[in-house]
C-alpha cells in the first residue's frame, strides 16, 4: 500500500468552479488555466505529494514559460477521450485508490471514486478550502468538511 496521497483533478471544473464568469476568449481561458497550475505549485503546505491535473482538450499544452516540477503532472485528454473518462479509469485501476485524492464536479465520477474507497471532493469546495485559503489546506488524513468524530459517531445505535 501506498502511503502517499495523490490528488487528481478535473482541470477545467477546478477553472469554472474559480471563475463563474467564464473565459472571455481562448487566451484567457490559457492564462487563467497557467495561473491554475502556478496557484498550485505554490500552495505551502502542499496538498499532496503529487498533483495531476487533467484536462480535455486535444492538441492543447502547457506554455513552455511555465515550469512545472516533477510532483505536477498535466495531462489533456486525447482524441476520443475525456477529462472524466481518464479520472474514472486512474481511479478504478489505481493500485491503492484510498490514496486518491479526486476533485470534480461530475457526481458520477465522484460516486465511483468514493465507492472505490478514493478520497472525493468537489471542484468547488477545493476551491474555497484549498486554493482560495492556501494557509488552510485540508489534513491530508482527514476527508474534507468532516467533524471530529463523536462516540456516537463510532457506534451504530443501541450499543
Amino acid at each position: 500500500m501506498s502511503s502517499s496521497l495523490e490528488l487528481v483533478m478535473d482541470g477545467y471544473s477546478v477553472l469554472h468552479a474559480r471563475h463563474a464568469g467564464g473565459f472571455s476568449s481562448t487566451d484567457d481561458l490559457r492564462r487563467k488555466r497557467e495561473q491554475l497550475l502556478r496557484d498550485l505549485m505554490a500552495l505551502n503546505p502542499q496538498p499532496a505529494d503529487c498533483i495531476h491535473v487533467v484536462f480535455d482538450g486535444k492538441g492543447e499544452h502547457v506554455d513552455r514559460d511555465v515550469p512545472v516540477p516533477k510532483r505536477l503532472n498535466v495531462v489533456f485528454s486525447k482524441s476520443g477521450q475525456t477529462a472524466d473518462s481518464l479520472i474514472e479509469s486512474l481511479a478504478t485501476r489505481h493500485p491503492d485508490p484510498a490514496c486518491l485524492w479526486i476533485v470534480s464536479n461530475d457526481r458520477a465520477i465522484l460516486d465511483l471514486a468514493a465507492a472505490q474507497t478514493c478520497r472525493v471532493e468537489s471542484a468547488g469546495e477545493f476551491v474555497r478550502a484549498t486554493l482560495d485559503a492556501p494557509g488552510r489546506a485540508p489534513s491530508r488524513h482527514t476527508k474534507p468538511n468532516m467533524k471530529d468524530p463523536t462516540l456516537g459517531d463510532l457506534f451504530p445505535p443501541g450499543v
